[in-house]
């Protein structure tokens, strides 16, 4: 048994809860109906993972941190449909859901990030706002500059839904910030 803060998880008891995700490093196990732990094969990048959610803990956009262990962390579950999801179904992207994206990219900068998210990783939730899981895939900081600046990954995912045009050109045509944001890297 690991101990921290008010949460308690026995590693070796997580196959009894339902697997929400899993990743190149790691699961994300359902452990209630707000709460969810991932766990981590990589001691390293468990720990700079909780760095990240320590840092950005005041950012909307990530799920709230509330503890961790060497190869874990315990954090808010986040309800909705994937972006990824929602676009499968094929769905297009409507003036609530750019206002949504646009506002995502806001809220990065004014926590000094520059967001480059897998579509996966975006979450539509209920609330009518966007929330990011994988908060260490979802960040590139100022000092990784993408070679165009650009939200490669992000504008990749929608463009293989056929929306990458639809959201630039909203974004052209009602927040040019962003584009000049994208530009000035």
């Amino acid at each position: 048994m690991v101990e921290n803060q008010e949460y308690s998880v026995t590693l070796d008891k997580l196959d009894s809860y339902p697997v929400l995700g899993k990743g190149a490093y790691g699961k994300v196990y359902k452990l209630d109906e707000g709460t969810c732990v991932k766990v981590n094969k990589d001691i390293k990048i468990n720990k700079n993972e909780v760095e990240l959610y320590k840092k950005y803990k005041n950012c909307p956009l990530f799920p709230k941190f509330y503890g961790c262990g060497e190869n874990y962390i315990v954090m808010e579950l986040i309800k909705g449909e994937s972006l990824e999801s929602y676009l499968t179904k094929g769905k297009s992207l409507d003036k609530n859901i750019l206002q949504l994206l646009v506002k995502m990219f806001e809220e990065g900068k004014k926590a000094g990030l520059r967001l480059n998210p897998y579509i996966r990783h975006i979450i539509l939730t209920p609330e009518n706002c966007i929330k990011l899981v994988d908060i260490k895939s979802t960040i590139r900081h100022s000092k990784n500059k993408l070679a165009s600046g650009k939200s490669i990954l992000f504008l990749k995912g929608l463009n293989e839904y056929g929306q990458k045009q639809v959201f630039l050109e909203y974004v052209k045509n009602n927040h040019e910030w962003l584009i000049n944001q994208w530009n000035n890297v």
